[in-house]
């Protein structure tokens, strides 16, 4: 089946009790409407539920009157795995959140853990966050009366990320309707950024190393990467850890011709390559055409919105994807 998405960021995971019962007490009411706020509220809910320590909490809310399993939407925030947090699927995509509710769907938003730059930690670390939250939400799927068989993963940019690790791995995908991804990066190695922009270094005669190393000052292209990787230090970016955690941080080589149906979103940035503007290469369009060909390629259901003639036709985009997420997981 081909599927469209539409756009959300969240996760979920579970365990322990909801700690929030209250519109006052939850962590995200101060950021939404007092009326989106009651209609969250009219239905069953999960709030600020822990499936860890720290920061591994999660928002869920479905029906409360459905009679048979409900499907699921699991968004992911992003903030390129330093910042972010779930309430922003809340306060941004409010028409989508009551649709899906209105439709039988239930939805769950999941914060993560932050990276540290130098720590050691690489991404991988909140890739497994999403696993563990998924794990958990499987487990007690059965008494919200939720369908984990039919599950959309979802996320922006990191959160993107995190859905693409989840939903393309073996072990998940035979669970997963649908995969949505939001101003999506093709991958997080240091050596695929080559073939996401194959014809600008090209057309530059410059191979992909020399580029990155020249954009590693703060808020640079590498000075992000290093924080995925782990480490302070530019130098050691290219190097045979380096070069390991980039193998990991691969995601396209998941993909195999079993996996769910592909959504990608790529229209916040400009068209034009601008090495000075670090969310301009993580965001490009360049990103979802990769993505496509290397999907297509394993004969893998895909749909693309990319370019920033599609930014400012917000109506277009809600359409598209609320239509396509609601039939993905009706059918």
């Amino acid at each position: 089946m081909y599927f469209q998405v539409l756009i959300l960021s969240l996760v979920f995971g579970f365990s322990g009790a909801a700690l929030a019962s209250s519109n006052n007490s939850w962590s995200c009411s101060s950021k939404i409407s007092s009326s989106f706020r009651n209609f969250l509220f009219s239905h069953n809910k999960d709030l600020d539920y822990a499936y860890g320590s720290g920061r591994k909490k999660v928002d869920l809310f479905y029906h409360r009157s459905h009679n048979r399993k409900t499907p699921v939407v699991v968004f992911f925030h992003g903030g390129g795995f330093r910042k972010g947090d779930k309430c922003n699927f809340f306060s941004s995509f409010e028409s989508e959140i009551r649709a899906l509710l209105n439709n039988n769907i239930a939805v769950a938003s999941v914060n993560y853990s932050f990276l540290v730059g130098g720590d050691g930690r690489v991404a991988t670390r909140s890739f497994d966050d999403g696993k563990a939250a998924f794990r958990k939400l499987k487990q007690i799927s059965r008494w919200r009366n939720i369908n984990m068989n039919r599950v959309v993963l979802a996320g922006r940019s990191a959160g993107a990320g995190i859905a693409m690790a989840i939903g393309l791995h073996q072990d998940y995908s035979g669970d997963v309707a649908g995969l949505l991804l939001l101003e999506a990066q093709a991958s997080y190695s240091t050596h695929q950024f080559g073939r996401v922009f194959n014809e600008e270094l090209k057309q530059r005669k410059e191979g992909v190393e020399t580029f990155l190393r020249r954009t590693s000052s703060r808020n640079g292209i590498l000075w992000h990467l290093k924080a995925m990787y782990g480490t302070n230090n530019s130098h050691t970016m290219f190097d045979s850890r380096s070069n390991r955690i980039a193998r990991k941080l691969n995601l396209l080589h998941l993909m195999d011709s079993d996996d769910p149906p592909i959504y990608v979103e790529n229209v916040k940035e400009n068209d034009r390559f601008d090495e000075r503007d670090a969310g301009n290469i993580y965001h490009h369009k360049r990103h979802a055409d990769l993505i496509e060909r290397d999907a297509r390629r394993k004969g893998i259901a895909f749909t693309k919105i990319a370019g920033s003639r599609h930014r400012s036709n917000t109506s277009y985009l809600r359409q598209q994807r609320m239509g396509s997420l609601i039939r993905a997981l009706t059918n």
